[in-house]
């Protein structure tokens, strides 16, 4: 999907996977955001939307590498806190966002796991709108 992961505002990434979830897919995000990174800002907060995931074909030293990769690149590069939401809706997206918060491990990083849109919004302090998939 062209329109995969795109910033909604300035400083709110959206990124919304759908169907099954390759580690080609989670690398590509993450170039996006490491290219935008080399040339703006790093303050911007992350909206992960798993909502429309069907499956998921990542293992864990897949998932640990880019967790890794993210927890180092950021703690060199920023000296903030970045907000990162994931809006599940079942067990399934849940383990994911829980298991890649688990590996990031990082103080540079507040995730929240939620499975409402109102929480995530509240959490990133927008309109709940700005999250919706128009």
């Amino acid at each position: 999907m062209a329109n995969e992961y795109f910033f909604k505002t300035d400083n709110l990434l959206i990124w919304r996977p759908t169907g099954t979830i390759y580690i080609e897919q989670i690398q590509a995000f993450v170039k996006f955001v490491e290219d935008y990174l080399a040339t703006h800002s790093s303050d911007f907060m992350r909206f992960i939307d798993l909502s429309l995931i069907e499956g998921i074909s990542v293992n864990y030293e897949e998932l640990y590498s880019i967790a890794a990769n993210r927890r180092d690149h950021t703690n060199k590069k920023f000296e903030g806190v970045v907000k990162l939401a994931f809006y599940v809706i079942n067990a399934l997206s849940f383990g994911m966002a829980r298991m890649y918060e688990n590996l990031l491990d990082s103080a540079a990083f507040d995730i929240r796991i939620y499975y409402s849109i109102k929480e995530v919004s509240d959490f990133l302090g927008v309109d709940a709108s700005l999250l919706s998939d128009s």
